[in-house]
């Protein structure tokens, strides 16, 4: 089994390949969006990039951790319209591989 993990990273191309061809991938979401265009992006990955580039994460599970509650019901949400988008992780959340 691979498990990939990442904590505080931007999200580029070199956050992809990290994680391509993971049994689990776990990857910090904890902003929204990143800052408007007059803003240097921060190193988080915001949930705009990840429903942008999904597809690109080839990952058989994807867990999304640092998040605060309003932004995992928002994963929650778009698991409704894409299945398997991510899974928000919680203290005391237990992983078998």
């Amino acid at each position: 089994k691979v498990f990939a993990f990442s904590g505080d990273a931007a999200f580029d191309e070199n956050l992809v390949q990290a994680l391509a061809g993971s049994d689990l991938a776990i990857v910090e979401l904890s902003i929204e969006s990143q800052p408007g265009p007059y803003s240097d992006p921060v190193a988080h990955v915001s949930l705009d990039e990840l429903k942008k580039s999904r597809e690109k994460i080839h990952t058989r599970r994807l867990i999304v951790s640092h998040i605060y509650d309003a932004l995992a019901r928002r994963v929650e949400e778009e698991n409704r319209t894409h299945p398997g988008f991510a899974e928000p992780a919680f203290d005391g959340l237990v992983l078998h591989l």
